[in-house]
């Protein structure tokens, strides 16, 4: 990837985990971290379409009520893998928010891979389970941390549009842990 298409996000050292923080750079005096795929035509402050994919029955209307209360688009929620894919490669969304586990079998993990692979959708991972970070630092923009609040949601998003937009996020919620550039999909 050339410098142009990077964008950088200051590193909140609570926010972190110490791998990510060992990977940063520096610019402007501060600490940063390189975030991978981060471009895009649209300006800053555009409604941002949202791919929700959770499979638990309450959650997943809970996350676009909240969304389409800050004035996103919100497609779905759905909660199976192949649905998600399908709907993808119809709708385009800016980001999808994808819950670790899912109906119909897939996991998560493997969604957050074919959209980054085949739609170049950039992805949140939504799990309650830290260790999963390992597994997705590679294709997902970051992880949100089960539980959040409705406002640690809209904060998240607004940090990561607010990447995909090439501007530095003024704060980064606590639930929210921002990977590195990942290596390329195989």
């Amino acid at each position: 990837m050339d410098g142009s298409t990077r964008t950088f996000v200051t590193a909140a050292s609570r926010s972190l985990s110490p791998m990510v923080k060992a990977g940063a750079a520096t610019i402007e005096g501060r600490e940063t971290l390189p975030i991978f795929g981060a471009q895009s035509t649209k300006k800053s402050g555009c409604v941002v379409k949202i791919l929700v994919v959770e499979d638990d029955p309450l959650i997943g209307p809970a996350m676009k009520a909240v969304l389409t209360s800050v004035a996103h688009e919100v497609v779905g929620p759905v909660r199976a893998a192949a649905k998600a894919s399908r709907l993808a490669a119809r709708m385009r969304p800016d980001l999808a928010l994808v819950d670790y586990h899912l109906a119909g079998g897939e996991d998560g993990l493997s969604l957050v891979r074919r959209l980054r692979r085949d739609l170049g959708v950039p992805s949140l991972l939504v799990t309650g389970f830290d260790h999963r970070f390992q597994e997705v630092r590679d294709d997902a923009l970051g992880l949100l941390r089960k539980p959040f609040t409705p406002q640690a949601l809209t904060d998240a998003v607004a940090a990561v549009e607010r990447l995909l937009h090439g501007l530095l996020p003024p704060v980064l919620p606590p639930s929210l842990v921002l990977f590195g550039e990942p290596r390329p999909a195989a």
